[in-house]
Protein backbone atom coordinates (compact mmCIF):
# COMPACT_ATOMS: atom_id res chain seq x y z
CA UNK A 1 0.00 0.00 0.00
CA UNK A 2 1.22 3.24 -0.90
CA UNK A 3 0.44 6.62 0.50
CA UNK A 4 -2.30 7.53 -2.01
CA UNK A 5 -4.01 4.17 -1.22
CA UNK A 6 -4.06 4.77 1.98
CA UNK A 7 -5.97 8.08 1.65
CA UNK A 8 -7.86 6.73 -0.76
CA UNK A 9 -9.18 4.05 1.96
CA UNK A 10 -9.22 7.08 4.67
CA UNK A 11 -11.42 9.21 2.12
CA UNK A 12 -13.57 6.35 1.48
CA UNK A 13 -14.79 6.37 4.97
CA UNK A 14 -15.25 9.76 5.55
CA UNK A 15 -18.48 11.00 6.73
CA UNK A 16 -20.41 12.79 4.80
CA UNK A 17 -23.02 14.71 6.32
CA UNK A 18 -21.85 17.32 8.78
CA UNK A 19 -23.64 16.25 11.92
CA UNK A 20 -21.56 15.84 14.77
CA UNK A 21 -22.32 13.39 17.37
CA UNK A 22 -20.78 10.63 18.68
CA UNK A 23 -22.64 8.29 17.25
CA UNK A 24 -21.49 9.46 13.61
CA UNK A 25 -18.01 9.03 14.89
CA UNK A 26 -18.69 5.38 15.90
CA UNK A 27 -20.22 4.84 12.27
CA UNK A 28 -16.61 6.64 11.03
CA UNK A 29 -15.31 4.31 13.24
CA UNK A 30 -16.98 1.36 12.12
CA UNK A 31 -16.17 1.96 8.21
CA UNK A 32 -12.91 1.87 9.09
CA UNK A 33 -12.71 -1.01 10.32
CA UNK A 34 -14.93 -2.51 7.94
CA UNK A 35 -12.19 -0.99 5.35
CA UNK A 36 -9.26 -2.06 7.12
CA UNK A 37 -10.96 -5.87 8.28
CA UNK A 38 -10.78 -5.91 3.75
CA UNK A 39 -6.80 -5.26 3.70
CA UNK A 40 -4.08 -8.29 3.78
CA UNK A 41 -1.57 -8.18 6.62
CA UNK A 42 0.84 -6.64 4.53
CA UNK A 43 -1.15 -3.88 3.53
CA UNK A 44 -2.87 -3.22 6.97
CA UNK A 45 0.53 -3.30 8.27
CA UNK A 46 1.68 -0.64 5.44
CA UNK A 47 -2.07 1.26 6.20
CA UNK A 48 -0.96 1.33 9.86
CA UNK A 49 3.17 2.44 8.96
CA UNK A 50 1.54 5.13 7.11
CA UNK A 51 -0.94 6.52 9.74
CA UNK A 52 1.80 6.58 12.50
CA UNK A 53 4.15 8.49 10.10
CA UNK A 54 1.56 11.03 9.34
CA UNK A 55 0.78 11.40 12.79
CA UNK A 56 4.33 11.80 14.10
CA UNK A 57 4.76 14.66 11.04
CA UNK A 58 2.15 16.60 12.97
CA UNK A 59 2.81 16.39 16.58
CA UNK A 60 5.55 19.27 16.24
CA UNK A 61 3.15 21.45 14.18
CA UNK A 62 1.22 23.87 15.78
CA UNK A 63 -1.53 21.35 16.05
CA UNK A 64 0.14 20.07 19.33
CA UNK A 65 -1.22 23.48 20.20
CA UNK A 66 -4.68 23.08 18.92
CA UNK A 67 -4.72 19.73 20.73
CA UNK A 68 -3.75 22.07 24.22
CA UNK A 69 -6.69 24.41 23.67
CA UNK A 70 -9.46 21.75 22.88
CA UNK A 71 -8.15 19.40 26.26
CA UNK A 72 -8.03 23.08 27.84
CA UNK A 73 -4.72 22.52 29.10
CA UNK A 74 -4.85 18.75 29.67
CA UNK A 75 -1.35 17.52 27.93
CA UNK A 76 -0.44 13.96 27.62
CA UNK A 77 0.28 11.90 24.69
CA UNK A 78 -2.57 10.24 23.90
CA UNK A 79 -4.66 13.52 24.27
CA UNK A 80 -2.54 14.68 21.31
CA UNK A 81 -2.90 11.34 19.40
CA UNK A 82 -6.49 11.35 19.73
CA UNK A 83 -6.47 14.55 18.35
CA UNK A 84 -4.23 14.05 15.40
CA UNK A 85 -5.94 10.46 14.78
CA UNK A 86 -9.40 12.45 14.35
CA UNK A 87 -7.43 15.01 12.12
CA UNK A 88 -6.28 12.08 9.95
CA UNK A 89 -9.72 10.37 9.42
CA UNK A 90 -11.56 13.57 7.79
CA UNK A 91 -9.23 12.72 5.04
CA UNK A 92 -5.96 14.27 2.75
CA UNK A 93 -7.63 17.43 2.05
CA UNK A 94 -8.37 18.15 5.67
CA UNK A 95 -4.82 16.85 6.60
CA UNK A 96 -3.03 19.16 4.44
CA UNK A 97 -5.43 22.31 5.32
CA UNK A 98 -4.56 22.26 9.21
CA UNK A 99 -0.79 21.95 8.26
CA UNK A 100 -1.07 25.02 5.78
CA UNK A 101 -3.64 26.83 8.00
CA UNK A 102 -4.45 24.93 11.29
CA UNK A 103 -6.12 28.42 13.17
CA UNK A 104 -8.27 29.02 10.53
CA UNK A 105 -9.21 25.21 9.27
CA UNK A 106 -9.76 24.44 12.74
CA UNK A 107 -12.24 27.38 12.87
CA UNK A 108 -13.91 26.91 10.11
CA UNK A 109 -15.06 22.88 10.97
CA UNK A 110 -18.36 22.80 12.55
CA UNK A 111 -17.77 21.51 15.50
CA UNK A 112 -13.92 20.95 15.54
CA UNK A 113 -14.37 19.10 19.01
CA UNK A 114 -14.69 15.57 17.55
CA UNK A 115 -11.79 15.54 16.89
CA UNK A 116 -11.13 14.36 19.98
CA UNK A 117 -13.67 11.53 20.26
CA UNK A 118 -11.74 9.44 18.30
CA UNK A 119 -10.16 7.84 20.68
CA UNK A 120 -12.18 4.40 19.69
CA UNK A 121 -9.70 4.54 16.54
CA UNK A 122 -6.70 5.30 18.20
CA UNK A 123 -7.22 2.45 20.78
CA UNK A 124 -8.18 0.06 18.19
CA UNK A 125 -4.92 0.86 16.24
CA UNK A 126 -2.87 0.64 19.27
CA UNK A 127 -4.11 -2.82 20.10
CA UNK A 128 -3.79 -4.32 16.97
CA UNK A 129 0.18 -2.97 16.56
CA UNK A 130 0.19 -4.37 20.24
CA UNK A 131 -1.37 -8.20 18.95
CA UNK A 132 0.74 -8.32 15.82
CA UNK A 133 3.64 -7.34 17.19
CA UNK A 134 4.53 -4.21 15.13
CA UNK A 135 6.58 -1.84 16.14
CA UNK A 136 7.43 1.49 14.06
CA UNK A 137 10.48 2.62 16.02
CA UNK A 138 8.72 5.96 16.05
CA UNK A 139 10.58 8.33 19.06
CA UNK A 140 9.52 11.91 19.32
CA UNK A 141 9.58 14.43 22.16
CA UNK A 142 5.96 14.36 23.71
CA UNK A 143 3.67 16.79 23.35
CA UNK A 144 4.17 18.45 26.73
CA UNK A 145 7.80 18.05 25.77
CA UNK A 146 7.19 20.34 22.68
CA UNK A 147 5.16 22.81 24.32
CA UNK A 148 7.94 23.26 26.91
CA UNK A 149 10.75 23.26 24.27
CA UNK A 150 8.15 26.27 22.55
CA UNK A 151 8.01 28.03 25.80
CA UNK A 152 11.70 27.80 26.58
CA UNK A 153 12.73 29.29 23.14
CA UNK A 154 10.32 31.57 23.18
CA UNK A 155 9.88 33.71 26.63
CA UNK A 156 10.69 31.91 30.14
CA UNK A 157 8.31 33.84 31.58
CA UNK A 158 5.25 32.80 29.78
CA UNK A 159 3.28 30.05 30.83
CA UNK A 160 2.46 27.75 27.79
CA UNK A 161 -1.47 28.89 28.31
CA UNK A 162 -0.31 32.25 27.05
CA UNK A 163 2.00 31.45 24.04
CA UNK A 164 -0.88 29.31 22.92
CA UNK A 165 -3.09 31.77 23.17
CA UNK A 166 -0.86 34.04 21.02
CA UNK A 167 -0.34 31.65 18.57
CA UNK A 168 -4.00 30.94 18.14
CA UNK A 169 -6.00 33.84 19.24
CA UNK A 170 -9.22 32.85 17.65
CA UNK A 171 -9.38 29.40 18.54
CA UNK A 172 -7.99 30.16 22.02
CA UNK A 173 -11.23 32.51 22.33
CA UNK A 174 -13.39 30.48 21.07
CA UNK A 175 -12.75 27.06 22.98
CA UNK A 176 -10.58 27.70 25.99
Amino acid sequence: MDEEKFWSLIESCVKKDHGVSSSSVVEHYNQISAACGNLSQSELKEFHSIFYRLREQVRTSPLTQAAFIFSHGQMDDETVDVFLTGVIMHGREFYLSCLERPESTLLSMECPQELQMYDGINIAFQQLDQDMGWNYGISVASPAENLALIKTGIREQQSIEEIVRQKMPGLFLKYW
